[in-house]
């Protein structure tokens, strides 16, 4: 028998009843989370943004290329923009061309001008080695001869006499020399002369030698010291004979020293205006140069500057201009995003302003679904009118307190700028 009874009909379920209260279930959780977020949470909207660049041309022309498109990340020095440079190039090339022509012309003249004065340089810089040689020793001008560093026709017509000399004041020396040493071997002799004279004075006062011994000593010491005295007379006059050779050879190296130095006045007059043609010549060119160069660098940066390179690290948020518009010099090309520099730009209402504190962290969360969590790290100080660019999606406009939130950790954060994401603090009491 069934359950109640016979005569009993079960009952339907009624699903309406369970419908009606799970969705009474679902309503009150949500409402039970909505008063415990808006109790405990402060709730604000927010985007990601950084820091922007305008990336302007420095080169006016046309757009050949653009590398990248919104969105696209960039690297430092990466290039992004190329601009026509094939007018550039043609003017440089004319230019190289040109500068080529008049700067070989002008350096031909130059050499004909250094070529009828290098014999003039020559002699003028072999009568200074020679100059310097008579100074500080006149028989180093042979060796220079020798070694061909300056001409025979720069030696001195009586540097055989002044060589001469010097070999006779040689000699002498040696002389003298010789001399001075017999004179010290003879002093040497006589002092041990007298020492044997006062011991024979001793053995004759013994009555062991006789008187004669005495006076033969005597006599001995007597001619060393004559020969001495005529030694020391000839060698004053070998001495004496030096001196006047010494001073011959320097008054006639000072004669050939003066002599040589007129010279080389004379020659510096003479090529004083070949000089003065070489050195208004090397003007020219050097001024020649000088304007090539200019203009030359001039062209050159234009075609630097014909591809525009990224400044930094970063995401293109816009392009202003496309291929095959043209720019002009300082006009802005693109729009570079910081990477280095993301942060989220939060916004609260304005009546939560003294619940909100820098350093308060804050969870985040994405409308891609990636979560985070950062620290509010500026407040701006004024309540400000909702973006105009935001209206319409993040609710009623109105007036706002904006926040910039750091990231305390770069995963899971999107590289999206723009990127939509809520925002929560907790409410301190």
């Amino acid at each position: 028998m069934e359950p109640g009874g016979p005569g009993k009909e079960r009952r339907p379920i009624s699903w309406g009843k369970f419908i009606y209260i799970g969705c009474l279930l679902f309503i009150l959780s949500w409402g039970m989370k909505w008063i415990f977020l808006k109790t405990f949470y402060i709730e604000g909207l927010g985007v990601l943004d950084t820091e922007v660049t305008e990336v302007e041309a420095k080169f006016p022309g046309r757009i050949l290329n653009i590398k990248h498109k919104i969105n696209d990340s960039v690297t430092t020095n990466e290039p992004i923009v190329f601009l026509d440079r094939s007018e550039l190039e043609l003017k440089l090339q004319k230019l190289r061309q040109n500068q080529t022509e008049k700067i070989f012309k002008a350096k031909n003249s130059l050499l004909v001008l250094i070529g009828n004065n290098e014999v003039l340089e020559k002699q003028i810089h072999d009568n200074k080695l020679v100059v310097e040689a008579l100074q500080s020793d006149y028989l180093k001008i042979e060796a220079l001869v020798s070694a061909n560093t300056v001409s025979t026709a720069s030696i001195p017509s009586n540097l055989d006499k002044a060589v001469q000399w010097t070999l006779e004041i040689s000699k002498l020396n040696e002389e003298q020399g010789a001399l001075k040493q017999e004179i010290k071997n003879d002093e040497v002799t006589i002092i041990e002369l007298k020492r044997e004279l006062e011991r024979i004075k001793h053995l004759v006062s013994r009555n062991v030698l006789t008187r004669s011994h005495l006076r033969s000593i005597e006599l001995e010491i007597k001619e060393k010291q004559d020969e001495i005295s005529l030694k020391n007379i000839k060698n004053y006059s070998l001495g004496q004979k030096r001196n006047v050779r010494d001073t011959e050879i320097r008054s006639l190296i000072e004669f050939e020293t003066q002599k040589i130095q007129k010279t080389i006045s004379l020659l510096l007059i003479k090529n004083k205006y070949t000089l003065k043609e070489i050195q208004t010549l090397e003007f020219e060119i050097s001024e020649l140069k000088a304007s090539f160069a200019k203009e030359k660098e001039k062209l050159q940066q234009f075609l630097e500057n014909s591809v525009i390179f990224s400044p930094l690290n970063g995401l293109v948020l816009a392009i202003k201009k496309q291929k095959g518009e043209s720019v002009k010099l300082g006009e802005s090309v693109m729009v570079i995003g910081d990477k280095s520099k993301l942060h989220l730009k939060a916004f609260f209402e304005q009546d939560q302003r003294n619940n909100i504190l820098l350093g308060d962290k804050v969870d985040i969360i994405f409308a891609s679904g990636e979560k985070g969590r950062g620290e509010i790290t500026k407040i701006y100080p004024m309540a400000l009118p909702w973006p105009l660019e935001y209206e319409g999606k993040f609710g009623n406009p109105g007036r706002f307190i904006t926040v910039k939130i750091t990231f305390d950790h770069r995963e899971n954060i999107p590289e999206t700028l723009k990127t939509k994401a809520q925002v929560r603090v907790q409410r301190i009491y």
